[in-house]
């Protein structure tokens, strides 16, 4: 259902209250499609500290600790619900813990900041924040980042 919204607001460009309205619902159903999520592995929602805001995300973590971190970075119009239930399963199940958040002028962010040219500094916050909330779980040397769209020129950037 929650992709379904997602692929139908991709038509909605000209029409802003109508594209806010189909990204509403994504945000309502998620948290509720993830509540019946049995077994380690649920998408836990994070906010994480962002100059005067915060970036809404989901961690997915291994039971086990020391386990290398996938950031996935959103595309223009993706949104971290679709990246990190796609996607992020994958990544999870090959053992890795991830993590997917909506960056400036995107998903959530979207009414809150527009994009920024220093994108790079959202995803400074990002693992920041890990740092400081799972320095003893996550193996942070063994990191990577899986930007969607054009997402590869902000992923140098990061780097």
């Amino acid at each position: 259902m929650v992709g379904c919204f997602h692929v139908g607001q991709h038509f909605f460009h000209l029409d802003d209250d109508l594209k806010q309205r189909s990204l509403a619902k994504i945000w309502s159903i998620y948290p509720r499609a993830i509540a019946l999520h049995e077994g380690p592995g649920r998408p836990v929602r994070v906010e994480i500290p962002f100059r005067d805001t915060h970036l809404p995300g989901y961690l997915r973590l291994r039971p086990e600790p020391h386990r290398p971190v996938v950031i996935q970075i959103n595309g223009l119009d993706n949104l971290k619900e679709i990246e990190q239930d796609a996607i992020g399963r994958m990544f999870h199940e090959a053992g890795m813990n991830t993590i997917a958040f909506d960056g400036p002028g995107q998903g959530e962010m979207r009414a809150r900041m527009p994009m920024i040219p220093d994108y790079h500094t959202a995803v400074s916050a990002v693992l920041d924040w890990l740092d400081r909330e799972h320095r003893g779980h996550l193996d942070l040397s063994r990191l990577d980042e899986v930007p969607y769209t054009v997402d590869w020129v902000r992923r140098h950037l990061a780097a």
